[in-house]
């Protein structure tokens, strides 16, 4: 298992869970194929563990240690793309020279004035040449092109997320928060997706369900989808008010992140059902 899985494994423990509770227990063994509504069932289940732990770790502001540790596993992945692409040299060098900058990324963010995303200097210079190189070596490979879209999120919003009182805030005086959402949602939308694939993944592998890859990703795209449009705007409110007391969130405007209050993900029920809706009423 790498530190992908290993770092979700534990946010799951943390979260209350087990691999073989829940509804979905009915998973682990047994001679009976699947139904398609079983696939879903245990897909949401084990799906959810680690985005609903990063909930309430994003809320209380501690997120930092496993913020790194997806970014690592998506590294990894970028790594396992250049192997699949024909480059294992190369993708052993780049993996000797993350080893040291991974110890030290934290400490690299330089959080000044921004625009928007990929305005401003990234977390590490070196993880944005590596982007570059996977971007060069394995263009048109399907399915590459959403880890290249999301490592280059998480290298230009980790400046700015980490560092919600930063020096950053200046220029834009009272509306600062508009600016730390502005990063802050697409952070949080790449740590829901890929925390809930990995954990969707690995309980897949563990019950000897190849199938569910396809499943996996249908539902770490609906999980992202709630995490953006109803959790992560008022998450990023709570944070950066928290960091600076005097600000005055105005939500009257076209800033306003939704009409529903959700404080946390929909039941596996409610996640289904709405999946159903998007595929004409079926799975």
């Amino acid at each position: 298992m790498n530190s992908f899985s290993t770092a979700f494994l534990a946010l799951f423990m943390l979260s209350g869970g087990t691999l073989a509770s829940g509804p979905a227990a009915f998973a682990m063994g047994g001679n009976q194929p699947p139904s398609q509504d079983d696939m879903y069932d245990f897909a949401i289940f084990h799906a959810l563990s680690s985005p609903s732990h990063l909930v309430w770790s994003m809320a209380f502001g501690d997120w930092h240690g496993a913020s790194m540790e997806i970014l690592d596993g998506m590294v990894q992945q970028g790594m396992q793309n250049l192997k699949d692409a024909g480059e294992a040299d190369l993708s052993q060098q780049l993996q000797n020279e993350w080893k040291t900058v991974y110890s030290t990324a934290l400490t690299d963010a330089n959080t000044v004035g921004v625009l928007d995303l990929g305005d401003h200097p990234p977390l590490s210079q070196w993880l944005a040449n590596f982007i570059d190189v996977l971007n060069q070596k394995t263009r048109g490979i399907a399915g590459k092109m959403q880890l290249i879209a999301d490592l280059t999120t998480l290298n230009y919003a980790i400046p700015i997320v980490f560092h919600p009182a930063g020096n950053w805030t200046g220029p834009y005086g009272d509306k600062a928060w508009i600016e730390y959402r502005l990063h802050f949602i697409p952070f949080a939308n790449v740590l829901t997706y890929w925390g809930a694939l990995e954990g969707c993944k690995y309980a897949a592998e563990q019950a000897g369900w190849q199938i569910l890859e396809k499943v996996c990703d249908t539902v770490s795209n609906k999980l992202e989808f709630y995490m953006g449009r109803y959790l992560a705007p008022r998450i990023s409110d709570y944070v950066f008010t928290d960091a600076n007391p005097d600000t005055v969130i105005d939500d009257s405007g076209p800033t306003r992140p939704t009409q529903r209050t959700m404080t946390s993900f929909p039941s596996s029920s409610e996640i289904l059902e709405s999946i159903k809706q998007d595929n004409g009423g079926h799975l």
